[in-house]
């Protein structure tokens, strides 16, 4: 019988070679050995990570095989290019399982762009790292970027930020944006949510990274406009004062409050109102 080492090898080269000339994809360092089959599926957070180059996962992102909608294809990027330069356990796993997030799920909530390669951030366990800067950088760019103008049809796209991860936000804000200057001659640009998963999964991909290298990040703090609100309305939490705000709300919350006119009390809701 074959050493397992040697069995290992033989059998990796085979699957990332043809792994590799499916998807085009190229990654950064050498591939992991692939465990035998029947080894169990890691625990979430111990999935395996290997540093991946972020414009080609990226650009995977506009259209990876079998993934639909901007959930399934910033997630699907992400691991169809773990199964080549790792392999295994990322071999078990559909590709398109971010999907369950398109559109923000059924009320429009996160968006899928953020919450699919959120979902592999937690298997590999950087979720807590660089999660919230994943989240924050989303609120602050300006979507969707003109790197991926040579994929579609349409140029220049009408960049909005959003100040928010939710999809019904961050979707109306663009599209108002769009709609207030289209000339209803030219073609409706259907483009920006198809650019957008391939900034995201960028995004993610570089996050990764340097989490993978042990870069020290940048920790989350709320844009200034809001800071005051966000520290004085988590601090009548912590005394568990009346106008208390749970510390997990991170969104700008200017975009849906106006600030009370009588600042210092709580306000109060008429009834029936």
């Amino acid at each position: 019988m074959e050493p397992v080492e040697e069995r290992r090898f033989d059998r990796r080269t085979f699957i990332m070679g043809a792994a590799a000339a499916a998807t085009g994809l190229t990654v950064v360092g050498a591939p992991l050995a692939f465990a035998d089959t029947g080894d169990p599926v890691p625990k979430a957070g111990e999935w395996p990570y290997l540093p991946l180059d972020p414009d080609l996962i990226g650009e995977a992102a506009w259209g990876p095989t079998g993934c639909s909608g901007c959930g399934g294809k910033s997630a699907g990027a992400i691991i169809a290019g773990l199964a080549v330069a790792v392999g295994w356990p990322w071999t078990t796993l559909p590709t398109n399982i971010g999907s369950y997030a398109n559109g923000g799920g059924p009320y429009g909530a996160t968006c899928g762009g953020l919450a699919g390669p959120f979902f592999v951030m937690n298997l590999v366990g950087a979720g807590g790292a660089i999660g919230q800067q994943f989240y924050k950088w989303y609120c602050d760019f300006a979507f969707p970027s003109a790197e991926w103008d040579h994929l579609s049809t349409f140029k220049n796209t009408v960049r909005t930020v959003s100040k928010s991860p939710l999809c019904h936000e961050s979707r109306t804000i663009w599209e108002n944006a769009f709609l207030a200057q289209w000339d209803r001659v030219a073609p409706y640009d259907s483009s920006r949510c198809s650019k957008l998963p391939c900034d995201t999964a960028r995004q993610a991909v570089l996050l990764l990274n340097d989490w993978y290298d042990g870069a020290k990040l940048k920790a989350w703090a709320p844009d200034a406009d809001y800071a005051t609100c966000y520290s004085c309305h988590t601090t009548l939490y912590a005394d568990k004062q009346v106008g208390a705000s749970y510390p997990s709300g991170r969104e700008n919350c200017l975009n849906c409050h106006d600030v009370a006119p009588s600042h210092g009390q709580g306000r109060r809701r008429r009834r029936g109102g």
